[in-house]
């Protein structure tokens, strides 16, 4: 564990503050949740990623469409890689906030690079819960993306918002 050299009170409440410069390296927002651990006599704060808890359920929706849809499935939260069918890319540092554009979703284009330099059309779904972004489900193929296709992603992306909200 590495020490920062910072020291806070914890008040009457119980609280404690976290200091701007590590919420901002560590990408936290006001009003996001943090998750709270006990390691040993260490207490851990790790954001909290609600789609990290359906972490299952979002392979098993990317195996299932992969039967119907051969190409790269993603389902990221608002910082890291969830699930892939394509494991390489746990490795690769995608720019997730490159494809959250807006409140509404739905980002068609052909600009996606692969590190080896395979170019990819990409279509991208927001998972939302109780109208807040959550994530993204990204779909990469390098031919143009059919219509079936994108119904049957942007279905996968709401199940996963109702899912969510439930």
């Amino acid at each position: 564990m590495k020490s920062t050299g910072i020291i806070r009170r914890i008040d009457e409440l119980g609280r404690i503050v976290i200091p701007k410069e590590i919420r901002q390296s560590l990408k936290i927002n006001n009003g996001e949740n943090i998750e709270i651990f006990i390691e040993e006599e260490n207490i851990i704060l790790s954001k909290y990623s609600n789609i990290n808890n359906i972490k299952e359920i979002c392979e098993k929706l990317i195996q299932t469409l992969n039967k119907f849809i051969k190409n790269i499935i993603i389902v990221c939260d608002t910082q890291n890689i969830i699930a892939t069918n394509k494991p390489s890319f746990f490795n690769k540092g995608i720019q997730i906030n490159h494809f959250i554009k807006n409140k509404e979703g739905i980002i068609n284009s052909n600009a996606f690079i692969e590190n080896n330099n395979n170019v990819y059309n990409y279509i991208s779904y927001n998972i939302t819960m109780n109208g807040d972004l959550k994530g993204i489900l990204l779909y990469l193929k390098e031919d143009i993306i059919k219509t079936e296709e994108k119904l049957l992603l942007n279905s996968a992306a709401t199940f996963l918002s109702k899912y969510l909200e439930e």
